[in-house]
């Protein structure tokens, strides 16, 4: 009987409370703790396409950054980690979901869905996200995780939205490109509005061994990513931000593009 009581406040109660902004679970509770606490700080959202390179990390070591899904796959290469990490990807979380908890000691972000596969681990603090189908218009912008992050076919959307929260106003990019070579991939049926696929060019990413041979992963949806990506930079330049790309011979055009050196002297 506690239980269904229980149940019944988290479906019926929790959503309306959050709504009105208020934190309700535990998670709520560490989100609503790091509110504008990088205020006046810059952060480098690290995505993993090719032009993140690995020689960029030492740059990094006294910059907020956030990395995301196998960004641990460099760890072997260098002593930096991520202030923060971000898992929203369900098949991620089932085929990495352990080892990034092994292999990160930060704080883990990870999509409220995502619990019953990464189960309650005290880095990890989840958060609410809508699932938004668009496809042509621009998704929306949460500024706050209360009542939830706008959820838009990219990790990397989610990050943007929790650094804002923190307080951060200066957005700069690394490896986020948008580009993909889906020639190889094997399709293995959908999830969703994703296709499900395998075998993809290592190319795709900045790291050899990236995915391993063999593991599904959900096809990355090239043209929502980059209305997600106008979406941001909208946003944060409408409400006194910027955001800057910084990638190595980056082929994505959305942001505003600055050298890497350039931004450490």
């Amino acid at each position: 009987m506690i239980q269904k009581i229980r149940n019944r406040f988290h479906r019926h109660i929790t959503p309306r409370l959050r709504n009105l902004g208020m934190p309700v679970t535990k998670d709520d509770w560490k989100l609503w703790r790091l509110r504008n606490m990088h205020r006046g700080h810059r952060v480098f959202v690290l995505g993993n396409g090719p032009s993140l390179k690995v020689e960029c990390f030492e740059p990094l070591r006294q910059e907020i950054t956030f990395g995301m899904n196998q960004m641990f796959k460099c760890f072997d290469q260098t002593s930096w980690r991520p202030t923060y990490y971000a898992i929203s990807d369900s098949l991620v979380a089932e085929n990495y979901g352990r080892m990034i908890c092994q292999n990160y000691g930060g704080i883990i972000f990870a999509s409220e869905h995502l619990q019953p596969i990464l189960g309650r681990h005290p880095r990890v603090v989840y958060f609410p996200k809508t699932h938004e189908v668009y496809e042509e218009g621009e998704p929306a912008f949460s500024p706050t995780p209360l009542p939830a992050l706008v959820g838009a076919y990219t990790t990397t959307y989610l990050c943007f939205q929790l650094a804002w929260y923190m307080g951060i106003r200066d957005f700069i990019t690394l490896g986020i490109d948008a580009n993909y070579s889906f020639s190889a991939m094997e399709n293995h049926g959908k999830l969703g509005v994703y296709e499900k696929a395998a075998n993809a060019s290592q190319d795709n990413w900045f790291v050899p061994g990236y995915f391993e041979k063999d593991v599904v992963l959900l096809k990355p949806r090239v043209k929502q990513q980059v209305l997600a990506y106008r979406a941001a930079r909208r946003f944060i330049e409408d409400h006194g931000g910027r955001i800057r790309n910084a990638g190595f011979q980056s082929p994505l055009e959305v942001f505003e593009r600055v050298n890497f050196d350039s931004l450490f002297k």
